[in-house]
């Protein structure tokens, strides 16, 4: 089962953006993605991540309003 959580944000068409992301459990495999509207991702395509880190991205807005949305998938053991 995979949980998501979007947030929206005021942009500037044009403008550049950075979403810094700080990883402080890897029991999960975090996604995150910003989109023009909710549930895409065509300002930043989906970034899997799965370590202990700070993450840095960048996106150019496309419209006056951005959607950030961090998804998480538990990690299921292979058998």
């Amino acid at each position: 089962m995979t949980a998501n959580a979007d947030q929206s944000i005021s942009t500037t068409v044009g403008e550049n953006y950075k979403l810094l992301v700080d990883v402080l459990s890897s029991t999960t495999t975090l996604t995150v993605s910003v989109g023009s509207s909710v549930g895409l991702d065509d300002v930043l395509a989906s970034q899997n991540i799965s370590s202990i880190d700070s993450y840095e991205f960048s996106f150019v807005a496309t419209s006056v309003q951005s959607w950030i949305r961090f998804s998480i998938s538990p990690d299921v053991p292979a058998y």
